[in-house]
C-alpha cells in the first residue's frame, strides 16, 4: 500500500528523548529497590530526582516552580505554628494580669474602717471648739438644725437641690456650692452621712452636720479627702422633688 494513503501516515509522532521513558510506559523493572534497603543516600537523591523530573514533565510544571511552591507552603504552615503558639502565649499573659490586677484590686480594698465609737471624742472636742450644740444620731453622727424648714421632708429618692459647704477639722474647705441649679443629685447617691442627716430637713431648712469618717468616705483617700476624715458639712435644703 502506498505510504501516501496510510492511516497512520500523518500521525503525529510522540518524541522521546533517548533513554527516557514516557510517564505511562516506565517499567517497573527500571527501579533498582534493593538500593533503597541499603539506605543509599546518593542513589535515592537521584532516584527521587528522576521521579520529580517525570512528574514535572508530565504535568508540565517547571521544575522550579514546583520548588518553590513546596517551600512557601512549608514556610507558610511554620508561620502559622508560631502564630497560634504566640496566641497562646498571649492568652496566658492577659490572664495572669487580669489575677493579679483583681488580688491588687481586693488589697487595695482591704483597709480598716474605723468605728463611729472611736471617733466620738475627737467629735465632740470638734464640737466645743466651734461652739455646734450637735445632737448625737444613733449612727454615730452629730448635727445641729439651725432652720427646720417648712412642708414635706425628702427621702431617700429625691432628687435634692442644696447650698452647702465641707471642710476638714482643721478648717480647710474641700467642697462648696452656692449654685443649687448645679446639685439636684438623688440622695441615694450621697454620703451616708447626709442620707441620714438631710431627711431632718424640711424645704428652705439649714443643718450643721459632723459625719464620722465610716459614714463618710470611709478608710480611702477621696481626692483632697484624706483617709479615715471626720467632715463638717452646712447645709442649706433649697428644694426637693
Amino acid at each position: 500500500m502506498n505510504s501516501k494513503f496510510s492511516k497512520t501516515a500523518n500521525r503525529p509522532r510522540r518524541e522521546t528523548s533517548p533513554g527516557i521513558y514516557p510517564p505511562s510506559s516506565i517499567p517497573l523493572s527500571s527501579f533498582d529497590l534493593s538500593s533503597l534497603s541499603s539506605f543509599d543516600l546518593s542513589s535515592l537523591s537521584l532516584s527521587f530526582t528522576f521521579h520529580l523530573s517525570l512528574f514535572t514533565s508530565s504535568c508540565n510544571i517547571s521544575y522550579p516552580l514546583l520548588v518553590y511552591t513546596s517551600i512557601n507552603i512549608y514556610i507558610r504552615a511554620k508561620i502559622w505554628e508560631m502564630v497560634k503558639k504566640i496566641i497562646v502565649l498571649l492568652g496566658v499573659c492577659l490572664v495572669a494580669v487580669g489575677s493579679w490586677h483583681c488580688n491588687k484590686s481586693d488589697n487595695d480594698n482591704s483597709c480598716t474602717v474605723v468605728p463611729p465609737a472611736n471617733e466620738e471624742q475627737a467629735i465632740l472636742a470638734y464640737n466645743a471648739a466651734n461652739n455646734i450644740n450637735g445632737v448625737k444620731d444613733e449612727t454615730g453622727l452629730y448635727y445641729e438644725i439651725l432652720d427646720p424648714g417648712t412642708g414635706g421632708s425628702p427621702n431617700l429618692n429625691s432628687q435634692i437641690f442644696i447650698k452647702y459647704t465641707g471642710k476638714l477639722t482643721n478648717g480647710t474647705v474641700f467642697d462648696s456650692q452656692n449654685d443649687p441649679n448645679r446639685t439636684g443629685w438623688r440622695l441615694a447617691t450621697l454620703i451616708p452621712g447626709w442620707q441620714i442627716a438631710i431627711p431632718k430637713l424640711k424645704k428652705t431648712g439649714k443643718i450643721k452636720m459632723v459625719v464620722p469618717s465610716a459614714l463618710a468616705y470611709g478608710c480611702r483617700d477621696n481626692g483632697n479627702i484624706p483617709a479615715n476624715s471626720i467632715l463638717y458639712f452646712e447645709v442649706e435644703l433649697v428644694d426637693f422633688y
